[in-house]
């Protein structure tokens, strides 16, 4: 079913991690490439035991992207649309909000684009 996504119940604590630490990493990746060229100086990114960071600086902001192993979600908050939960979705490999069902990629890349000129690769490489 597509609209299905894993849970506690049918999904390792080791592989999810292992895919929400894959995502998060990719995440960085991407904004570290772009940071120097488009924000100033006081902007930064950090990842630490689940947690990335993304500072944008001056006015702009801070996204807070981060695990939560016991359900099996990854978090974002965000200083342009608020809190959201995302849940695993296998059959298109994508974190998807579990509320609208959006994908977190595509939140994230037009909320970076918006803030910053910054875009975030929207395929999934786990």
């Amino acid at each position: 079913d597509e609209s299905s996504f894993l849970t506690p119940l049918n999904w390792s604590e080791h592989n999810f991690e292992q895919v929400a630490q894959k995502t998060l990493h990719s995440i960085l990746e991407a904004f570290e490439r772009q940071v120097d060229d488009k924000l100033s100086d006081d902007a930064d990114a950090e990842y630490s035991q689940g947690v990335l960071t993304l500072r944008l600086g001056g006015s702009k902001g801070t996204f807070v992207l981060n695990t939560q192993t016991p359900n099996r979600q990854v978090w974002l908050s965000s200083p342009v649309s608020g809190p959201w939960r995302y849940n695993w979705y296998p059959k298109d490999s994508q974190w998807r909000s579990s509320r609208d069902k959006h994908k977190l990629r595509v939140r994230l890349d037009e909320e970076l684009r918006g803030l910053a000129e910054i875009s975030i690769p929207l395929a999934e490489d786990a």
